[in-house]
């Protein structure tokens, strides 16, 4: 999938997020952590291939709707803008 393509359907699944608004200044970041994890690759994909190259609808998602929804959800809660949202900026986690 070329890089131009991944980008437009990257942006259109973050469109089905309810996270959208939060999310779509990432969608770049998105695309490049998408292409590094091969659960999420393979299935934006079988998405790609489903939609037919056309913008992807919620049926075109298919049995990987859960994961892309969990996938971009944690994008979410781990962006910059949330976390200063949440008075989070700059901490680091530590486990004890």
């Amino acid at each position: 999938m070329s890089a131009p393509m991944e980008h437009a359907l990257i942006a259109a699944l973050v469109e089905m997020s309810p996270y959208r608004r939060g999310l779509r200044p990432l969608v770049a970041e998105i695309a490049r952590a998408a292409q590094i994890c091969d659960q999420v690759r393979e299935a934006v994909a079988r998405i790609a291939g489903r939609a037919g190259g056309a913008a992807p609808t919620r049926s075109a998602l298919g049995e990987d709707r859960a994961l892309i929804m969990a996938f971009l959800e944690h994008i979410f809660f781990a962006s910059p803008a949330f976390l200063a949202s949440a008075g989070m900026a700059g901490r680091t986690q530590t486990h004890v």
